[in-house]
């Protein structure tokens, strides 16, 4: 009788929790409000692409020279770091050493993915300034991204990258 009881009160949670993972909304079908929602919605594609393809010309290109960006664990770089170091641990992942991947692939913070994807973004602009919220997840886990973007001659260009685990 107990054991019925403890499963009658897990399957609504189960519910709610496969119907919050099935209804994510990816970056890609994504509906920007405005025309400013969709530059921003290119800018993030646009970098997401270059990474996933270790393009690191397309890569820094979207990121501002005087910016900030996450790498490695808590480490915060200036662009020309990352134009330094992000070829180096590209290679290291691509490698398929096994003493390298494992480490990094748990403490991901936006270096690398191989899998999943980037759901439910969420925007809010202030005159030239934005601030872009994705989860990147990958079945039951999910890394918020923060993505600061600010607006400089008619462009605009990722200032700084932040990772939480969630």
């Amino acid at each position: 009788m107990r054991v019925r009881g403890v499963a009658m009160s897990i399957v609504p949670l189960l519910i709610f929790f496969l119907s919050a993972a099935c209804s994510r909304t990816p970056l890609g079908e994504y509906q920007p409000r405005n025309q400013t929602e969709e530059e921003i919605k290119t800018v993030i594609v646009e970098y997401l692409d270059a990474k996933r393809r270790f393009d690191i010309v397309q890569y820094l290109a979207g990121l501002h020279n005087q910016g900030r960006f996450h790498f490695e664990c808590g480490r915060i770089v200036s662009k020309a770091e990352l134009g330094q170091l992000l070829p180096g641990f590209w290679a290291g992942m691509r490698s398929g050493d096994p003493t390298f991947y494992p480490i990094n692939r748990e403490c991901i913070t936006g270096d690398y993915f191989d899998s999943g994807q980037y759901v439910d973004p969420r925007i809010t602009m202030a005159g030239d300034r934005a601030e872009v919220t994705l989860t990147f997840t990958d079945g039951w886990w999910g890394l918020e991204h923060y993505v600061s973007l600010i607006k400089e001659n008619d462009c605009w260009v990722i200032s700084r990258l932040d990772w939480e685990m969630n």
